[in-house]
């Protein structure tokens, strides 16, 4: 499912989806960076990872069956926080 066909069946605007990724995307690093800070450094971040791998797929699972337009923002947040943690985790 793209964004494109969410915001068709949904009317949500698609760059307001995008935005919501991009403020996780944005945001993450500021409010997680100090723990994956410590993860990192400690030599654990195959569990960072993980645990940003299985929020990922959280997400993406949850959006084809939301129902409700905050779910699909929290989704699309959710999906951006988990891009920065694996970019920071990697």
């Amino acid at each position: 499912t793209s964004s494109v066909e969410i915001s068709q069946s949904t009317g949500i605007p698609q760059h307001f989806l995008v935005a919501a990724r991009g403020i996780g995307l944005t945001l993450s690093p500021a409010f997680f960076g100090k723990g994956i800070g410590r993860v990192v450094w400690s030599g654990e971040s195959q569990s960072g990872f993980a645990t940003a791998c299985l929020l990922r797929m959280i997400c993406e699972l949850m959006v084809p069956r939301a129902s409700s337009i905050p779910t699909y923002y929290a989704c699309y947040f959710g999906i951006g926080v988990s891009m920065a943690l694996l970019d920071l985790c990697a």
